[in-house]
Protein backbone atom coordinates (compact mmCIF):
# COMPACT_ATOMS: atom_id res chain seq x y z
CA UNK A 1 0.00 0.00 0.00
CA UNK A 2 1.09 3.34 -1.18
CA UNK A 3 0.09 6.05 0.60
CA UNK A 4 1.84 9.65 1.02
CA UNK A 5 1.27 12.44 3.41
CA UNK A 6 1.13 16.16 2.30
CA UNK A 7 0.45 19.23 4.10
CA UNK A 8 -2.27 22.16 2.07
CA UNK A 9 -1.01 24.98 4.92
CA UNK A 10 -3.19 24.08 7.69
CA UNK A 11 -5.09 20.90 6.50
CA UNK A 12 -3.23 17.53 6.83
CA UNK A 13 -3.61 15.41 3.34
CA UNK A 14 -3.17 11.95 2.24
CA UNK A 15 -2.58 10.91 -1.55
CA UNK A 16 -3.59 7.47 -2.30
CA UNK A 17 -0.82 6.13 -4.90
CA UNK A 18 -2.20 2.38 -4.66
CA UNK A 19 -3.79 0.96 -7.71
CA UNK A 20 -5.71 -1.97 -5.87
CA UNK A 21 -7.01 1.03 -3.47
CA UNK A 22 -7.59 3.61 -5.71
CA UNK A 23 -9.92 1.06 -7.45
CA UNK A 24 -11.62 0.20 -4.39
CA UNK A 25 -12.08 3.85 -3.53
CA UNK A 26 -13.38 4.08 -6.85
CA UNK A 27 -15.83 1.35 -7.30
CA UNK A 28 -16.58 -0.66 -3.62
CA UNK A 29 -16.55 2.41 -1.18
CA UNK A 30 -17.43 5.22 -3.64
CA UNK A 31 -19.75 6.72 -1.86
CA UNK A 32 -17.25 7.56 0.90
CA UNK A 33 -15.09 9.55 -1.80
CA UNK A 34 -17.98 11.55 -4.20
CA UNK A 35 -16.46 14.47 -3.55
CA UNK A 36 -13.47 16.03 -5.31
CA UNK A 37 -11.98 18.46 -3.20
CA UNK A 38 -12.36 21.59 -5.24
CA UNK A 39 -14.22 24.68 -4.09
CA UNK A 40 -15.70 27.26 -6.56
CA UNK A 41 -17.73 30.23 -6.10
CA UNK A 42 -21.32 29.93 -7.73
CA UNK A 43 -21.64 33.30 -9.30
CA UNK A 44 -18.07 34.48 -10.10
CA UNK A 45 -17.95 30.82 -11.81
CA UNK A 46 -21.52 29.62 -13.19
CA UNK A 47 -19.96 27.32 -15.72
CA UNK A 48 -17.81 25.38 -13.26
CA UNK A 49 -20.99 24.06 -11.49
CA UNK A 50 -20.44 20.54 -12.78
CA UNK A 51 -19.56 16.97 -11.52
CA UNK A 52 -16.42 17.93 -11.31
CA UNK A 53 -17.02 20.73 -8.25
CA UNK A 54 -20.09 19.75 -6.88
CA UNK A 55 -20.61 18.04 -3.57
CA UNK A 56 -23.01 16.07 -1.79
CA UNK A 57 -26.40 15.42 -2.61
CA UNK A 58 -26.20 18.19 -5.65
CA UNK A 59 -23.40 15.95 -7.00
CA UNK A 60 -25.06 12.89 -6.52
CA UNK A 61 -28.20 14.64 -8.03
CA UNK A 62 -26.47 16.07 -11.20
CA UNK A 63 -24.82 12.95 -11.69
CA UNK A 64 -28.05 10.84 -11.68
CA UNK A 65 -29.19 12.96 -14.26
CA UNK A 66 -26.46 12.92 -17.06
CA UNK A 67 -26.00 9.77 -16.59
CA UNK A 68 -28.03 8.68 -19.06
CA UNK A 69 -26.18 11.14 -21.76
CA UNK A 70 -23.09 9.03 -21.78
CA UNK A 71 -24.78 5.86 -22.24
CA UNK A 72 -22.83 3.61 -25.27
CA UNK A 73 -25.49 4.14 -27.40
CA UNK A 74 -25.86 8.21 -27.58
CA UNK A 75 -22.27 7.77 -27.35
CA UNK A 76 -22.14 5.63 -30.77
CA UNK A 77 -24.12 8.64 -31.99
CA UNK A 78 -21.44 10.99 -31.84
CA UNK A 79 -18.83 8.63 -33.40
CA UNK A 80 -19.69 9.80 -37.19
CA UNK A 81 -18.68 13.80 -35.72
CA UNK A 82 -15.20 12.22 -34.41
CA UNK A 83 -14.74 10.25 -37.60
CA UNK A 84 -15.02 13.48 -39.85
CA UNK A 85 -12.73 15.04 -37.32
CA UNK A 86 -10.37 12.30 -37.54
CA UNK A 87 -9.92 12.34 -41.26
CA UNK A 88 -9.12 15.92 -41.59
CA UNK A 89 -6.20 14.66 -38.58
CA UNK A 90 -5.12 12.70 -41.14
CA UNK A 91 -5.25 14.87 -44.11
CA UNK A 92 -3.43 17.73 -42.01
CA UNK A 93 -0.55 15.59 -41.22
CA UNK A 94 -0.41 14.34 -45.18
CA UNK A 95 -0.09 18.27 -45.86
CA UNK A 96 2.53 18.65 -43.13
CA UNK A 97 4.69 15.91 -44.57
CA UNK A 98 4.06 16.79 -48.64
CA UNK A 99 4.72 20.70 -47.54
CA UNK A 100 8.36 19.16 -45.83
CA UNK A 101 9.07 17.39 -48.95
CA UNK A 102 8.85 19.81 -51.06
CA UNK A 103 10.68 22.81 -49.24
CA UNK A 104 13.72 19.84 -48.72
CA UNK A 105 13.49 18.78 -52.11
CA UNK A 106 16.16 21.32 -53.71
CA UNK A 107 18.33 20.10 -50.97
CA UNK A 108 18.21 16.43 -51.57
CA UNK A 109 18.34 15.75 -55.73
CA UNK A 110 21.51 14.24 -55.58
CA UNK A 111 20.31 11.77 -53.52
CA UNK A 112 16.77 11.21 -55.09
CA UNK A 113 17.70 8.67 -57.55
CA UNK A 114 19.58 5.97 -55.22
CA UNK A 115 16.91 6.37 -52.41
CA UNK A 116 13.76 6.43 -54.59
CA UNK A 117 12.29 2.88 -53.57
CA UNK A 118 13.12 3.33 -49.50
CA UNK A 119 11.57 7.02 -49.77
CA UNK A 120 10.48 7.92 -46.16
CA UNK A 121 8.83 10.85 -45.12
CA UNK A 122 9.15 12.63 -41.96
CA UNK A 123 8.75 15.74 -40.63
CA UNK A 124 9.25 17.52 -37.22
CA UNK A 125 5.96 19.14 -36.06
CA UNK A 126 5.05 20.70 -32.18
CA UNK A 127 2.97 17.46 -31.31
CA UNK A 128 1.23 19.34 -28.59
CA UNK A 129 -0.24 22.01 -30.70
CA UNK A 130 -0.88 19.48 -33.21
CA UNK A 131 -2.56 16.62 -31.05
CA UNK A 132 -3.96 19.46 -28.94
CA UNK A 133 -5.77 21.15 -31.84
CA UNK A 134 -7.02 17.80 -33.18
CA UNK A 135 -8.49 17.05 -29.60
CA UNK A 136 -10.51 20.55 -29.86
CA UNK A 137 -11.94 20.14 -33.07
CA UNK A 138 -13.07 16.38 -32.42
CA UNK A 139 -14.67 17.85 -29.18
CA UNK A 140 -15.95 21.02 -29.96
CA UNK A 141 -18.65 20.04 -32.78
CA UNK A 142 -19.87 17.08 -29.95
CA UNK A 143 -19.80 19.31 -27.43
CA UNK A 144 -21.04 22.75 -28.62
CA UNK A 145 -22.88 21.81 -32.38
CA UNK A 146 -20.68 24.10 -34.02
CA UNK A 147 -17.43 23.69 -35.84
CA UNK A 148 -13.65 24.98 -35.16
CA UNK A 149 -10.69 25.00 -36.87
CA UNK A 150 -8.12 24.86 -34.34
CA UNK A 151 -5.64 21.88 -35.79
CA UNK A 152 -5.34 24.60 -39.31
CA UNK A 153 -5.70 28.24 -37.45
CA UNK A 154 -3.89 29.01 -34.27
CA UNK A 155 -5.96 32.27 -33.93
CA UNK A 156 -9.41 29.90 -34.25
CA UNK A 157 -11.62 31.86 -31.55
CA UNK A 158 -11.67 28.60 -29.70
CA UNK A 159 -8.29 27.85 -29.65
CA UNK A 160 -8.04 31.72 -28.17
CA UNK A 161 -10.51 30.66 -25.66
CA UNK A 162 -8.98 27.57 -24.96
CA UNK A 163 -5.08 29.14 -25.10
CA UNK A 164 -6.48 31.71 -22.25
CA UNK A 165 -7.15 28.77 -19.76
CA UNK A 166 -3.91 27.17 -20.23
CA UNK A 167 -1.89 29.72 -20.86
CA UNK A 168 1.02 29.22 -18.07
CA UNK A 169 0.95 33.18 -16.94
CA UNK A 170 1.92 33.65 -13.22
CA UNK A 171 -1.71 35.00 -12.68
CA UNK A 172 -3.14 30.90 -13.59
CA UNK A 173 -0.27 29.42 -11.96
CA UNK A 174 -0.70 31.64 -8.72
CA UNK A 175 -4.69 30.79 -8.90
CA UNK A 176 -4.29 27.00 -9.58
CA UNK A 177 -1.31 26.67 -6.88
CA UNK A 178 -3.48 28.51 -4.14
CA UNK A 179 -6.82 27.26 -5.04
CA UNK A 180 -5.08 23.37 -4.40
CA UNK A 181 -2.76 24.65 -1.31
CA UNK A 182 -5.34 27.43 0.46
CA UNK A 183 -8.67 26.85 -1.10
CA UNK A 184 -9.89 29.52 0.96
CA UNK A 185 -7.77 32.60 0.06
CA UNK A 186 -8.74 31.64 -3.45
CA UNK A 187 -12.67 32.52 -2.66
CA UNK A 188 -12.15 35.43 -0.39
CA UNK A 189 -10.20 37.07 -3.02
CA UNK A 190 -12.71 35.74 -5.87
CA UNK A 191 -10.56 34.60 -7.96
CA UNK A 192 -11.95 32.75 -11.12
CA UNK A 193 -11.74 29.34 -11.86
CA UNK A 194 -11.77 29.69 -15.20
CA UNK A 195 -10.78 33.08 -17.07
CA UNK A 196 -13.25 35.60 -17.90
CA UNK A 197 -12.40 35.34 -21.61
CA UNK A 198 -13.34 31.94 -21.65
CA UNK A 199 -15.70 31.58 -19.37
CA UNK A 200 -17.42 34.58 -21.81
CA UNK A 201 -16.54 32.71 -24.97
CA UNK A 202 -17.85 29.38 -24.18
CA UNK A 203 -21.50 30.98 -22.36
CA UNK A 204 -22.00 32.97 -25.49
CA UNK A 205 -21.61 30.08 -27.56
CA UNK A 206 -23.83 27.41 -25.99
CA UNK A 207 -26.40 30.10 -25.31
CA UNK A 208 -26.41 31.00 -29.13
CA UNK A 209 -26.78 27.56 -30.44
CA UNK A 210 -29.44 26.99 -27.42
CA UNK A 211 -31.62 29.97 -28.56
CA UNK A 212 -30.91 29.01 -32.74
CA UNK A 213 -32.02 25.31 -32.10
CA UNK A 214 -35.05 26.27 -30.13
CA UNK A 215 -36.39 28.81 -32.77
CA UNK A 216 -35.26 26.26 -35.44
CA UNK A 217 -32.57 28.20 -37.22
CA UNK A 218 -30.34 25.43 -36.54
CA UNK A 219 -31.24 21.64 -36.67
CA UNK A 220 -30.69 19.43 -33.85
CA UNK A 221 -27.32 16.83 -34.54
CA UNK A 222 -27.87 14.41 -31.52
CA UNK A 223 -24.93 15.82 -29.70
CA UNK A 224 -24.47 17.45 -25.88
CA UNK A 225 -25.86 20.42 -26.81
CA UNK A 226 -29.58 18.62 -27.91
CA UNK A 227 -28.73 15.53 -24.90
CA UNK A 228 -28.71 18.45 -22.27
CA UNK A 229 -31.76 20.47 -23.48
CA UNK A 230 -33.52 17.40 -23.28
CA UNK A 231 -33.37 17.26 -19.55
CA UNK A 232 -35.50 20.32 -19.73
CA UNK A 233 -38.32 18.73 -18.82
CA UNK A 234 -37.36 16.99 -15.89
CA UNK A 235 -37.38 17.90 -12.10
CA UNK A 236 -35.29 21.83 -12.52
CA UNK A 237 -35.36 23.12 -15.90
CA UNK A 238 -31.29 23.25 -16.79
CA UNK A 239 -32.02 25.94 -19.25
CA UNK A 240 -34.34 28.78 -18.60
CA UNK A 241 -35.82 31.20 -20.81
CA UNK A 242 -36.02 34.86 -19.48
CA UNK A 243 -37.04 37.56 -21.75
CA UNK A 244 -34.50 36.13 -24.67
CA UNK A 245 -32.04 35.45 -22.44
CA UNK A 246 -31.00 32.04 -21.70
CA UNK A 247 -29.87 30.72 -17.99
CA UNK A 248 -27.39 28.03 -18.03
CA UNK A 249 -26.55 26.01 -14.73
CA UNK A 250 -25.37 22.72 -13.58
CA UNK A 251 -23.92 21.87 -17.27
Amino acid sequence: MFIVGVHQFFRRTLVVCDPELIKRMCVNDFAHFTDRGFFFDRELDPLAESVLYLRGNEWKKLRAKISPIFSPIKLKGMLPIIENTANEFVQRVRKLLTNDKTKNKKDSNDNDNENNNNEVHSSVVDSEELLGGYTADAIVPCAFGVKSHVMDNPNDPFAVALGAFYDLSFYNIFEKTMRHLWPTFVLFFKMRTIPKKTHDFFYNIVTNVIKDRKNGVQEKRGDFIDMMMALRSEDKPEFEDKENDVKISKC
